[in-house]
């Protein structure tokens, strides 16, 4: 059994036990989704009470995601997108549902480039530019809430850790002992700091 602790923006904050492995949580008006193996748990009062949806059927000849979502996004009442690491790395894909979850589609797919294939984090500015970041430097571009990604080269080889919307255009991402900045929503990045080990 795991423990996992959620707290609302508002300083609201609540329990649950589940049996399952979490790994991301994330709130919009009152709706909590929790990213895990296979699927989302999904509250829409506050989180006082969870339900399990899966969802994820393969569009792309497999009868079942294998994986995990490790970052979520909420963009609309019934509407979120997820990243993760899918068929054990394999596959980079970026899920978006339209429907609570109920369904997932491929808003990105990738199964090329060097091994392992997945996406840490993302995150997106309030005018919903998105930016994901992964492994092997892979950074993916979003302009419309995460509906469709682009590709940014970096020629950073180190896993990406995670990213942040600062201001504007403006976005941090960290790998290891290096954080990189963009100025120009995610297509170019500038390591800014290089911190010894």
């Amino acid at each position: 059994m795991y423990y996992i602790i959620l707290a609302s923006r508002n300083g609201l904050l609540f329990t649950r036990y589940y049996k399952r492995y979490l790994l991301c949580a994330v709130c919009f008006s009152g709706q909590v989704w929790a990213g895990t193996w296979n699927g989302v748990l999904r509250s829409s009062n506050s989180g006082a009470t969870f339900n399990f949806v899966s969802g994820l059927n393969a569009t792309l000849g497999n009868s079942q995601i294998i994986g995990s979502f490790d970052d979520l996004y909420v963009t609309g009442p019934a509407s979120a997108v997820g990243i993760g690491f899918f068929y054990l790395g394999n596959d980079l894909i970026v899920f978006g549902t339209s429907n609570n979850g109920t369904s997932w589609s491929h808003n990105y797919y990738s199964n090329s480039g060097s091994l392992l294939r997945y996406l840490e984090a993302f995150d997106f500015s309030s005018s919903g530019n998105g930016v994901a970041v992964g492994d092997v430097g892979r950074v993916l571009r979003s302009s419309n809430n995460g509906t469709s990604w682009l590709t940014s080269i970096t020629g950073i080889t180190n896993t990406l850790y995670d990213v942040s919307w600062v201001n504007g255009s403006n976005w941090v991402m960290v790998a290891g002992t290096n954080i990189y900045r963009s100025v120009n929503d995610g297509s170019t990045w500038t390591s800014v700091l290089e911190w010894a080990k």
